[in-house]
């Protein structure tokens, strides 16, 4: 699959139905501060018989790199999800995408690479709105991973 500037891209298995037949998926490469590894949010719509793709979000590094597969939609449009990279320590974040006249990321956790502290696998929705997910531990034979929480307010 090739996006703008012929950049190769590689589509993460993840499609997040939306209301009035949209989906919204998640691609890792690219180009920009951080590589091939920055990757977009976009938009797949039907409009006279033919798909419309709209890019929402590129991740910069500065704001996240090389997205996990799946994106959570919560009532008000807002999307969640993490990166593999980026953030403040660049070990990956947790995220929000807020859709308005121009999309907005909003950094929820930045992973700091203490321990098994980085490299989030994805995130699923919990119990009373909380993000959890996996890291995958290995930079240290000491640590073997962990289990996260990120409790939205």
């Amino acid at each position: 699959m090739n996006r703008p500037g012929n950049s190769p891209w590689t589509l993460l298995a993840e499609v997040v139905p939306f209301p009035r037949g949209s989906s919204w998926e998640l691609s890792t490469g690219g180009s920009g501060g951080c590589g091939f590894q920055c990757g977009i949010v976009y938009q797949l719509s039907r409009s006279n018989g033919q798909w419309i793709e709209e890019t929402v979000y590129t991740f910069d590094g500065t704001h996240g790199a090389s997205p996990s597969p799946g994106l959570i939609l919560n009532s008000t449009g807002s999307f969640y999800g993490s990166t593999f990279l980026g953030g403040d320590y660049n070990f990956g974040e947790v995220f929000e995408l807020k859709p308005g006249k121009s999309w907005t990321i909003n950094l929820l956790y930045s992973f700091t690479g203490q321990g098994a502290d980085a490299n989030p696998n994805g995130v699923v929705l919990g119990p009373g709105g909380g993000l959890y997910g996996t890291t995958p531990g290995g930079y240290n034979t000491q640590y073997y991973g962990e289990v996260f929480d990120v409790l939205r307010k």
